[in-house]
Formats: C-alpha cells, sequence, structure tokens
C-alpha cells in the first residue's frame, strides 16, 4: 500500500524562502518522524520518502545524488 501526503508551499507578496533550507528541514522532520516509526512493533516495511522538486529548490546534497542516479 502506499500512501501519499502533500505540502504546499504559496508565497504571496514576498520571495520565497530558501526553498532548499525547507526541503533540507522538511527532509530532516521526515528522519526523525522515521525513527519513531522504526522503533513501533510492526510487520514488514515502513518506509517515509520524501520526493522534493526539481531545479533551484532542491538540496546540494541531494542534486548531487540524483545526477548520479
Amino acid at each position: 500500500m502506499e500512501l501519499e501526503y502533500k505540502i504546499i508551499y504559496r508565497i504571496d507578496g514576498d520571495i520565497p524562502i530558501n526553498p532548499s533550507w525547507i526541503g533540507e528541514q522538511l527532509d530532516l522532520s521526515l528522519q526523525a518522524l522515521q525513527e519513531k516509526i522504526n522503533k513501533k512493533n510492526l510487520i514488514g516495511d515502513h518506509k517515509l520518502v520524501i520526493k522534493l522538486p526539481d531545479g533551484w529548490a532542491l538540496p546540494i546534497k541531494n542534486k548531487a545524488a540524483s545526477d548520479q542516479a
């Protein structure tokens, strides 16, 4: 089974906060949540995956990895 959650960052009347920084913060939060899930007594794999937007919003550390894929 696969469930998809969506986060939308809307900016009105201002310039955006650095999108790669936002992506990094979301990734850190997702890692912390994954650690909590991993501590539960569950059967099977339970994996959280973040898909960041392409282009300038992609954090440098993830951009290098995606360029190799």
